[in-house]
């Protein structure tokens, strides 16, 4: 029986490896409101450390500060810095664009909501099925994520499986 679960383990480590360096893709099916707006404190620091940077840097930069600041719950706190992928993905997109203004780039962020597909299979719809109750189910069933306008070009990242796998999970259109 241990030799089961050790090999079961392996295995589940195997799949993350696998999923961390295959593609995810972002699939929208609509917008999000309630924009973030960052503190003067956070203004502040944005408009320090993006001095002088692309719209594709401050893209990323975006991203990883958003990761910085939060951990993931289930509930959204973002004074606290605790967010599900909805409040990542408002905070990303509230950095990215004050960022853009100070820096005087024409470009735009904002939350969406869609899906996450995995070599064309939703895994929202896969974790919707795994869950035990109504609950959870509603909690799985889309994914948030910023849509960019930057250079003619829609890209749409995500700061929360940022968050998790330290990967730039980024579809462009």
């Amino acid at each position: 029986m241990k030799k089961l679960k050790i090999i079961g383990f392996a295995i589940l480590i195997l799949i993350v490896i696998y999923v961390v360096w295959s593609p995810l893709t972002l699939t929208k099916f609509g917008d999000r409101t309630n924009p973030y707006h960052p503190d003067a404190a956070l203004k502040e620091e944005i408009k320090a450390e993006t001095a002088g940077m692309s719209a594709e840097e401050i893209r990323l930069y975006s991203i990883k500060k958003t990761a910085k600041r939060l951990s993931f719950t289930v509930k959204n706190n973002l004074a606290n810095g605790k967010a599900n992928c909805v409040g990542y993905a408002q905070m990303c997109a509230g950095i990215s664009n004050y960022a853009f203004r100070t820096n005087g780039i024409n470009a735009s962020a904002k939350p969406v909501v869609g899906y996450v597909m995995f070599y064309g299979v939703n895994l929202c719809d896969i974790l919707k099925w795994c869950m035990p109750n109504k609950r959870w189910k509603n909690f799985v069933k889309d994914h948030d994520f910023v849509e960019y306008h930057i250079d003619g070009k829609t890209i749409y990242a995500d700061a929360s499986l940022y968050d998790v796998f330290w990967k730039d999970c980024e579809t462009t259109l």
